[in-house]
């Protein structure tokens, strides 16, 4: 999760919840992956691009960059969802109709249970829909089609 140019809906929530899951998954040693998008939007090294402050991470976990919605293209998730023997991923974050929505429906496609916990993904406005209005259709359409675990 980074700062962009518009505020993310829910974000105070969204941070809370994320770092309980982070601690949840440290407490049982389970690797923890944080996944950067790098575009024009958000550049490489600049402020906008961190991961928010306020949100637990340490050397220990993993940081992946990529340039494609799909976190699994050009990146070494899988190798690392490999030599960690997962089986179950649970999704958190942001850009839940872009980078969550397709890297979900690939590890879906991968043979990877797939794992939400509800309200733990955000977005910004767009032109057809609020963002809380994005989400809420978003989690809806995965609890139907590709989550096997709403934890």
């Amino acid at each position: 999760m980074c700062r962009g140019d518009k505020p993310l809906a829910n974000l105070d929530q969204l941070i809370t919840g994320i770092n309980d899951r982070i601690r949840e998954y440290w407490s049982h040693d389970k690797p923890i992956i944080f996944v950067q998008n790098n575009d024009s939007n958000l550049v490489r090294e600049t402020d906008p691009w961190n991961i928010l402050n306020e949100v637990h991470h340490s050397d220990e976990d993993y940081y992946l960059q990529k340039a494609h919605c799909n976190a699994f293209y050009g990146t070494k998730l899988q190798a690392i969802l490999q030599e960690h023997q997962v089986e179950a991923i649970e999704f958190c974050g942001t850009q839940t109709e872009g980078c969550l929505d397709v890297t979900m429906t690939m590890a879906h496609g991968l043979g990877y249970e797939v794992q939400l916990h509800k309200g733990l993904t955000s977005t910004h406005d767009n032109q057809y829909m609020s963002a809380e209005q994005t989400v809420a259709y978003f989690e809806r359409l995965w609890q139907e089609r590709l989550v096997a675990a709403v934890v």
